[in-house]
């Protein structure tokens, strides 16, 4: 039952995320995840034999409260939820997304930096457009874009984290203008501006 009720919340909260934005992942995602839960229910007839798939799902929690308009009176315990379940689905530690988040708004939805960032994941207005979202303020949609946005980072350096936050902090591009390929290499951490190095450093501190 863990794993239909796993796979279950994972479906509900890409379906309602897929009405919140257009995005391809989150639209493929649903599919995948669909179809995960329907092979569980066929595999056991004793699971979920009375109801269809979209009938369960209105049953879950705690995606099915969260809507748009609601998602700012959320608290720390359903952020929570919220920072597993994005990053369980797009394959990121949820203890990395969660020490991002404090480092980047602690945790403020309404956060707004000097540089225009905006949101639980301060993305910046060009990232969020390309990643889709629509609402930076919105929690739901900014973890999703920043989550996505920090995979693609982790992605590009082959699962080097130091070198994906130093990405997700000062882009990419700086760190190739620079020559950055190893940030365990004291001469090129000291090459990375002072603030991505502190942002680095304070990152890894929240990562119990």
């Amino acid at each position: 039952m863990d794993t239909v009720n796993k796979i279950s919340s994972l479906l509900l909260y890409t379906n309602i995320l897929s009405t919140k934005t257009s995005t391809d992942h989150s639209l493929l995602f649903l599919s995948i995840l669909k179809a995960q839960l329907e092979q569980v229910q066929k595999s056991d007839k004793t699971i979920l034999h009375t109801q269809s798939t979209d009938e369960y799902m209105t049953q879950l929690k705690p995606w099915r409260a969260i809507s748009h308009g609601k998602s700012s009176n959320m608290g720390l315990s359903q952020y929570e939820d919220l920072i597993q379940n994005i990053s369980t689905m797009y394959g990121v530690d949820p203890r990395l997304t969660r020490a991002v988040i404090k480092t980047e708004s602690n945790f403020n939805h309404k956060a707004v930096s000097a540089s225009g960032a905006m949101g639980l994941m301060q993305l910046m207005p060009g990232t969020a457009k390309d990643l889709g979202v629509s609402d930076p303020f919105d929690p739901v949609q900014n973890v999703d874009g920043g989550v996505r946005y920090l995979k693609s980072q982790l992605i590009r350096y082959k699962g080097d984290v130091k070198l994906a936050l130093a990405a997700y902090n000062c882009g990419p591009g700086t760190l190739s203008r620079l020559g950055i390929t190893n940030l365990d290499d004291p001469v090129q951490m000291s090459k990375i501006p002072n603030e991505t190095q502190n942002y680095i450093k304070k990152v890894l501190e929240y990562i119990p």
